[in-house]
């Protein structure tokens, strides 16, 4: 297992006012997983420079102990579909039934059919490959859905 830890960095950090009018966008946690590093370290570079704090696992496994050491304290998962040891698709729903006020955001170059179906119908998806604008503009959607999902808390789960 890899030490648990937020990615490196290079590119400038550049905060700046959330458009959901709550919230510095730098104080949004991201844990992003991905078996792919390359895909991995791309999204971790977009989303930092966006002022996203981003943890980062390349398994399913990890990204729960990783969620489960940060009490849950993370408002958007972004995961790849297809991984071993456990799917992303499995992935999200015990996220969702452990820590259902944290949005979801699914990943994949490849969406079969079979691995599609196993989604909730109202799930997000980005389709690889996407740039920067793409996954932060899904990113921002997740956090609007989870926000607004929250506006009524005792029928989400949500404190």
């Amino acid at each position: 297992m890899r030490p648990i830890t937020g990615c490196p960095v290079t590119l400038e950090r550049k905060p700046r006012p959330s458009e959901i009018g709550l919230a510095a966008v730098d104080s949004l946690t991201v844990l992003l997983v991905d078996d792919d590093d390359q895909v991995r370290r791309f999204c971790c570079n977009v989303l930092a420079a966006e002022g996203f704090r981003v943890l980062e696992a390349d398994n399913g496994m990890d990204a729960l102990l990783i969620a489960a050491e940060c009490r849950g304290a993370i408002d958007v998962l972004v995961t790849d579909l297809i991984m071993a040891r456990i799917s992303g698709a499995a992935l999200g729903r015990v996220f969702q039934q452990i820590w259902p006020s944290v949005g979801v955001l699914y990943i994949s170059g490849s969406c079969r059919e079979i691995v599609c179906a196993e989604l909730p119908p109202e799930s997000a998806f980005l389709p690889k490959p996407f740039d920067g604008k793409a996954l932060v503009q899904a990113v921002e959607r997740r956090v609007h859905a989870r926000l607004s999902a929250c506006a009524f808390p005792s029928s989400h789960g949500c404190s």
